[in-house]
């Protein structure tokens, strides 16, 4: 019932209906009039309305499909009907046991209010006033994503949502429809079990309805993508549909249980600066460029293999602030791009003045690497293309970008049927920071806290940082929130690396067990099922969370398969060999007192030093450490790299110096 989504009022669970109802559309005019309409409720006959920041709509499709939409904060709910006009009336049917309507109503195409026989929160007789809202086609997608699916308390599959939207669009436009054979959902299901494939949902057949004027906002093109479309337009644009934003758990959290290390006090007592910067980035400037940070916008709940729209916050104005403090506290220059700061000009001034040692990117992102700015553009598609166009030639005359450095994006706003169009920074824009301005990363840490845009190499070889962490997959936003703080909680310790704290990440994920106080974070954050993962696993961040890092060669290293996660290393004993160098804070002697176990001890495999040494006894996870195995510990600690035989993991450290 609508009650449980708006407000407090209850809804209409009975039937109502009208003898007469028309049953064929009245010519093509009508026909696009109707179906780039958008009604929102303003009340019934009885004076209820939907409550404060609620809203009931009434969404048109082709085909003749209809649906009633009702969103609130704790959710969306829809139901599916039919319309059709003949002549001056609209016929509405809608056959849910909670929500039952046939009607025939007078009705004229574009006006601005219309009387409907029936109520909505009511089971009395009645009737209910709609307000008109004019919606483009890809304002209509994001009102049909959430319309689609709210239908089931159990929501719908990413790819299905994605793809029943393309099919939407196509029937409106004429557009032709294409899965990315590179980026495709289908392929990403199959990776996934309890997914259905894309072409499971068919929701409309050919295109009924096609405009024949020149338009070069026409769409001509549709190509379906992990996380939303990418749209062609007839005058040559470009635009991101970014229909899924974030997602947010729906279902039970995660418990993070204590380790049998929290307890123990050297875990919270970072070691001594070890006045070893040889890693350490130049500029000790750390950019935080959040251009939504307090904004609401409409997310998904995951639950399972399902989605659900539900409205939520996008950042984490309490963590941003408190990564600022600790950066700050190491001795670093912070740049607060949050907001309304979240320009292109602002970011693009800052960076052409010299890459800053860590940069964070948290924003939306599409899989073709494009990553959404906080430069407004419009609430439509055709103001959004034409500001964006006067933009473009400002910035190229004010700093020689091309023209394909910027995109469109249309990203999610909480009112069904209404978008925010933004300024999309493509993967060009980064390489043509780095070719023609001097912008280089190739000794600082990139954090691109944005869905889906390590599902292309693109943007990680065109930033080309020392060190690199993006989602492939689609995160839920406490998640990447919780990310985000943790990676600079670990950073500013002395001799933590990024190599280190993606380890750390991990074995959050993956045991389920705190070590460090700062592994907090995640209590009660990480869902206990997740969608999306390339290796169907059960995680949160492993196999979700992409780490790279740039060689002196300029070779791109992933952290899975390399370094610390070598197959041919304990990896949980390079833990324990970390750990156990930094229980005197002196991390120098720590190695010293490694390299003194190794020799006397553990190189034999006889003994790990039993009473004659209880250090070397307990410096391990209770077998004999191999030489690679401290070899590689040693180069995380200090950044000598002769112990180790295998690929090194290019390191990075914020501020040992």
């Amino acid at each position: 019932c609508l009650s449980l989504l708006v407000g407090s009022v209850c809804s209409a669970c009975s039937t109502s209906s009208n003898k007469s109802a028309a049953t064929s559309n009245s010519g093509t005019s009508t026909y696009a009039s109707v179906t780039h309409s958008q009604y929102f409720l303003v009340s019934d006959s009885s004076g209820k309305k939907p409550s404060k920041g609620d809203s009931v709509s009434l969404n048109f499709a082709p085909q003749g499909k209809a649906w009633l939409l009702a969103t609130s904060s704790t959710g969306d709910l829809s139901y599916g009907g039919s319309w059709s006009v003949n002549g001056s009336n609209m016929s509405l049917s809608f056959s849910a046991s909670e929500f039952n309507h046939k009607v025939t109503f007078a009705f004229q195409p574009g006006q601005s209010t219309v009387k409907m026989p029936f109520q909505v929160f009511s089971t009395s007789q009645g009737s209910s006033t709609w307000s008109l809202n004019n919606i483009d086609p890809v304002q209509g997608a994001f009102a049909f994503a959430e319309s689609y699916a709210a239908q089931s308390t159990n929501g719908a599959s990413m790819s299905s949502i994605d793809d029943a939207t393309a099919q939407y669009l196509a029937a409106l436009t004429g557009a032709s429809v294409k899965v990315s054979p590179s980026l495709s959902i289908v392929s990403q299901d199959k990776m996934a079990p309890g997914f259905s494939t894309a072409s499971d949902v068919r929701v409309f057949e050919a295109p009924t309805f096609h405009p024949v004027s020149s338009n070069p906002d026409l769409i001509t093109a549709i190509e379906e993508v992990a996380g939303g479309l990418i749209l062609q337009l007839e005058g040559g644009d470009t635009v991101d549909v970014e229909l899924f934003g974030s997602t947010m758990s729906g279902s039970a959290p995660r418990q993070i249980k204590l380790g049998p290390f929290i307890s123990d006090p050297r875990t919270a007592i970072p070691p001594n600066r070890p006045g070893n910067g040889i890693d350490d980035p130049p500029n000790k400037t750390a950019v935080l460029f959040e251009p939504f940070e307090n904004e609401q916008f409409m997310s998904w709940s995951a639950t399972g293999t399902s989605l659900i729209p539900a409205p939520e916050s996008f950042g984490n104005a309490k963590l941003v602030a408190d990564e600022e403090k600790r950066l700050i506290d190491d001795k670093y220059s912070v740049k607060d791009l949050s907001d309304a700061k979240g320009t292109v000009p602002k970011l693009t001034d800052d960076l052409i003045s010299g890459a800053p040692g860590l940069l964070i990117v948290d924003t939306h992102g599409m899989s073709n690497g494009d990553v959404a700015s906080g430069e407004r553009l419009g609430t439509k598609l055709s103001t959004s293309v034409t500001a964006l166009d006067i933009l473009r030639k400002k910035w190229t005359q004010r700093y020689g970008f091309p023209a394909n450095a910027f995109e469109v994006a249309a990203v999610p706003s909480v009112v069904p049927g209404t978008l925010t169009g933004v300024v999309s920074l493509t993967p060009n824009y980064w390489k043509f920071l780095k070719s023609s301005k001097g912008v280089d990363f190739s000794k600082s840490m990139v954090f691109m806290n944005a869905c889906l845009t390590d599902q292309t190499l693109a943007l990680v070889d065109a930033i080309g940082a020392k060190a690199y962490f993006a989602w492939y997959e689609e995160t839920a936003t406490d998640v990447s929130n919780a990310v985000e703080d943790y990676i600079v909680r670990q950073l500013v310790k002395p001799t933590f690396t990024s190599e280190e704290v993606y380890y750390n990440l991990l074995r959050i994920d993956l045991t389920g067990l705190a070590a460090y106080p700062e592994d907090s974070l995640f209590q009660n954050v990480m869902p206990s099922q997740l969608q999306y993962n390339k290796h169907g696993q059960t995680g949160a961040i492993a196999g979700v969370l992409d780490a790279w890092g740039k060689s002196s060669s300029g070779q791109e290293i992933p952290y899975i398969g390399h370094g610390w996660l070598s197959p041919n290393i304990s990896h949980q004993q390079v833990w324990f060999l970390l750990f156990a160098a930094r229980w005197g804070s002196n991390t120098t002697n720590g190695i010293t007192n490694l390299d003194s176990c190794m020799a006397q001890y553990w190189s034999s495999g006889t003994s790990l030093g039993g009473l004659a040494s209880p250090f070397c006894q307990n410096a391990n996870d209770g077998s004999a450490p191999t030489k690679q195995e401290l070899g590689y510990a040693t180069y995380l600690l200090d950044g000598d790299n002769s112990g180790f035989g295998g690929t090194m993991v290019p390191r990075f450290t914020l501020n040992d110096g």
